[in-house]
């Protein structure tokens, strides 16, 4: 019986863990290199479009009214609140991230995650794919996923390291109580000159 092709994937988030899912859906022997010590806890929320949605059900990850709050309208105000223009969504969901993330480890509970292991180098040997992490420690595959965030050392070392591109504008996010500010289910956006105020309602 042929041995099964092993894939190496760097990085745990979002797009690391729901290609592991897939890959390993496929057949393939799938395990996560994951630089953070421990699953991460830190994010704000995402909105979740309808075809994501289905792709994440087609992972037989939970994705149903379980999973964030639904979202309805798009507004955006100027800087005083007059509405500017108002857009209709459809089979759009707000989650927080760690809910997110949450969903998918939940669907790969059987797919090997090695923490604390950040991705340094990586090299072919034999027809072999050795990656060299932080701390020294070495792991082989057939394949190696890169997605391992935007200081991507994987795709770093294919296409060198590209400069960030700064347009001015510093962005913070919260996930804070509700306590009124967001109304259900709606995305509100505020632009002003040279800034910009969105929330979003992530449910209860």
């Amino acid at each position: 019986m042929p041995e099964r092709t092993r894939i190496l994937v760097a990085g745990a988030g979002v797009g690391g863990l729901a290609a592991a899912i897939a890959l390993r859906a496929r057949g393939f022997d799938v395990e996560i290199l994951e630089a953070d010590p421990a699953p991460r806890v830190t994010g704000s929320g995402l909105a979740i479009h309808a075809g994501a949605l289905s792709i994440l059900r087609a992972l037989a990850v939970d994705a149903g009214d379980s999973l964030g709050h639904p979202l309805r309208d798009v507004e955006l105000r100027d800087n005083r609140g007059r509405l500017i223009r108002s857009l209709a969504l459809r089979g759009t969901r707000a989650v927080a991230r760690n809910e997110l993330i949450a969903a998918l480890a939940a669907a790969a509970t059987d797919i090997p995650v090695h923490y604390g292991a950040a991705v340094d180098r990586f090299g072919v040997v034999g027809g072999t794919v050795v990656v060299t992490c932080s701390d020294g420690r070495e792991f082989g595959a057939d394949l190696l996923v890169g997605a391992d965030g935007f200081r991507s050392a994987i795709r770093a070392q294919i296409a060198g390291v590209n400069p960030v591109n700064e347009y001015g504008y510093v962005r913070w996010l919260a996930a804070v109580p509700r306590a009124g500010l967001a109304r259900p289910g709606v995305v509100a956006q505020y632009w002003g000159r040279g800034q910009r105020f969105g929330i979003v309602d992530l449910g209860a």
